[in-house]
């Protein structure tokens, strides 16, 4: 079939490739709340985190997407607390996330910990599909 120029079903056509190729430039766009300031991906286990925080530790932390400085959430996540447990907050989320690792790690705060921390740097990483730069301690 041959369709002829300046017809209706050209208009047609034309619209409908102009209106596929708007969609699927849209499509690659990336979401905008998927990074920090710093560019790390947003992971499920940051969005747990902060999604268990209540009212008033999220409005200490301010800005959510904000990596910068030592009061932002996302420094929070990441640093060890050497106070208390010695693993990062983002760290404890990660052993509570996964039972299986609970389960093979279950001394983090003690015995298991330092395997724990090597499984999260090298395997969690990979499998969670969080940047291994946060696992510190």
């Amino acid at each position: 079939m041959e369709i002829l120029p300046g017809s209706a079903l050209a208009t047609l056509c034309e619209r409908y490739a102009r209106d596929r190729a708007e969609r699927d430039g849209a499509a690659r766009a990336e979401y905008g709340f998927s990074r920090f300031t710093n560019g790390t991906p947003i992971d499920m286990v940051m969005r747990e985190l902060y999604g268990s925080l209540d009212e008033r530790a999220r409005t200490r932390f301010g800005d959510p997407f904000r990596a910068e400085g030592p009061a932002s959430f996302f420094e929070w996540a990441v640093t060890p607390d050497p106070e208390r447990t010695y693993l990062s907050p983002f760290l404890l989320t990660l052993h509570r996330l996964r039972p299986d690792v609970a389960a093979s790690y279950p001394d983090v705060f003690g015995a298991h910990r330092e395997r724990f921390i090597h499984w999260a740097r090298e395997t969690g990483a990979r499998e969670m599909g969080f940047d291994a730069a946060m696992v510190q301690g």
